[in-house]
């Protein structure tokens, strides 16, 4: 069986007109009758029931449709990856991910990327909302925490571990908290979200969890924010670690109990790479995607 005839016969199916096809293909409507009966030789099956109002499926039709219409699908998906890995990479990629990840880590890293590929377009945009990667026709997305079930598919970027800090100024004045529980007695600082402002838990080496309540006197929906509140003295604040090690090396800010994980909802905190479809991922998508797990992996 050649190719061109299946899609011939596919395409007939699908638009249900000699006519159409022979339109679409500038043919004859002789010359794709003629191409599907040679395919019917070829097969010694009938594949369609013609009639002058409609055309149908016979039996052996409607398998011959199931069975090579995918395949024909995913050849061309190999064939478009195959053409693109052998141009220079060049197009537009639209990304998402949360402001402070955005801002601290993704932008410096496409500004890299871009003089590397100065042929590609990056488009950032930063939002806290979880994104239909579909309706709005991102090509990546950048996701931390567990994710949930759906037919995107993800690839770890890095790990990243929450910490418990504050800056020496606020623990000069209010004192440092010496058991995970004592956070209930301070002043807390949280993301505006409804599963991050009224608890956080802490694991200990041997496994065990302290759920503490906390309570808070100032919000944001910024991790920076955060980060430079907790800087200047205002309170004691969960953070990534990429957030704020730099802080942390500097001693700005204080890890409370660097010997515990710690977080405000799930303990695995992965950052992940997560795609729109699990079909074809063009060539400069796994291109930057590549490019993103070799600076981040490993961090």
């Amino acid at each position: 069986m050649q190719r061109d005839a299946l899609q011939v016969f596919i395409d007939v199916v699908r638009t249900g007109s000699f006519s159409e096809v022979a339109r679409e293909r500038e043919l004859s409507p002789s010359s794709v009758a003629r191409i599907i009966g040679l395919l019917e030789a070829d097969l010694g099956v009938r594949l369609l029931q013609r009639s002058t109002r409609k055309i149908g499926l016979t039996e052996a039709g409607q398998l011959v449709f199931e069975r090579t219409q995918p395949l024909l699908e995913e050849l061309t998906r190999i064939q478009a990856e195959v053409k693109e890995l052998s141009v220079k990479p060049k197009g537009s990629i639209r990304i998402t991910a949360s402001p402070s990840f955005g801002t601290l880590c993704l932008a410096p890293l496409l500004g890299e990327f871009g003089a590397l590929y100065p042929e590609i377009t990056l488009d950032l945009v930063v939002d806290d909302k979880i994104s239909d990667l579909v309706d709005e026709k991102f090509d990546l997305a950048v996701r931390q925490g567990p994710l949930p079930d759906s037919n995107l598919i993800a690839e770890r970027l890095m790990s990243t571990r929450y910490r418990v800090c504050a800056s020496p100024t606020y623990l000069a004045r209010y004192g440092i908290p010496e058991a995970p529980e004592d956070l209930s007695q301070h002043r807390c600082l949280v993301f505006s979200l409804p599963s991050f402002r009224t608890q956080w838990k802490l694991r200990a080496n041997n496994g065990k969890v302290s759920a503490v309540e906390i309570h808070h006197h100032m919000q944001t929906n910024n991790g920076i924010v955060l980060r430079q509140w907790a800087v200047a003295g205002l309170g004691i604040v969960l953070l990534s670690d990429w957030l704020i090690n730099k802080e942390l090396g500097s001693g700005d800010l204080v890890d409370l109990f660097p010997n515990y994980d710690a977080t405000a909802t799930d303990f695995d905190t992965k950052i992940w790479l997560v795609y729109p479809s699990r079909n074809f991922v063009p060539a400069k998508v796994k291109l930057l995607a590549v490019f993103l797990k070799d600076r981040l992996l490993n961090t």
